[in-house]
């Protein structure tokens, strides 16, 4: 059997080119969505690791705040610190800070319900207000935290009222 050899006419040698750079167009951009699809799902993946390692630095702030007020009777108002790193050998790029925080209208200390004793005595807690920053170095995140800590039961007859309270 032979095969005849395939002659094109003038008109269908250009329609053969024209489709085949269609075909070119419509796999170069299909390739490009699927890339850009692909680089999108990474970069959502690295920033929510980053935010939970930030999130896990800042917790362990809070952990050794909580320590901290524990350790020195509540008196963590001067406590404050930097750059401190979670753990040196497994992460060292999760870190967490400490700074003061002021919010108007809370007061010192707070009276606590059950600690009344009859006399000139009265019982509550202190308030203090931190800021506790968690970090991340290698995914450059960061989660900051506001939060009080309270010590007691103390005796706040003595304590000199809040301003406005």
């Amino acid at each position: 059997m032979k095969v005849k050899n395939l002659k094109f006419n003038k008109n269908e040698q250009g329609f053969i080119i024209v489709l085949a750079l269609l075909a070119i167009l419509l796999l170069t951009a299909v390739g490009a969505l699927v890339f850009n699809l692909t680089t999108q799902d990474i970069r959502v993946s690295t920033r929510s690791v980053g935010e939970k390692k930030a999130f896990s630095g800042a917790q362990a702030g809070i952990h050794r705040l909580s320590e901290y007020s524990n350790v020195n009777g509540g008196l963590i108002a001067n406590y404050v610190v930097s750059g401190i790193v979670v753990d040196p050998s497994g992460d060292p790029y999760t870190k967490y800070s400490i700074a003061n925080l002021t919010i108007v209208g809370i007061p010192a200390s707070l009276p606590m319900a059950g600690f009344e004793v009859t006399g000139t005595k009265h019982w509550g807690q202190t308030v203090t207000t931190k800021t506790v920053v968690g970090t991340n170095d290698l995914y450059n995140s960061r989660v900051e935290i506001d939060t009080g800590i309270g010590y007691g039961p103390i005796e706040i007859s003595t304590q000199q009222p809040a301003a406005g309270g």
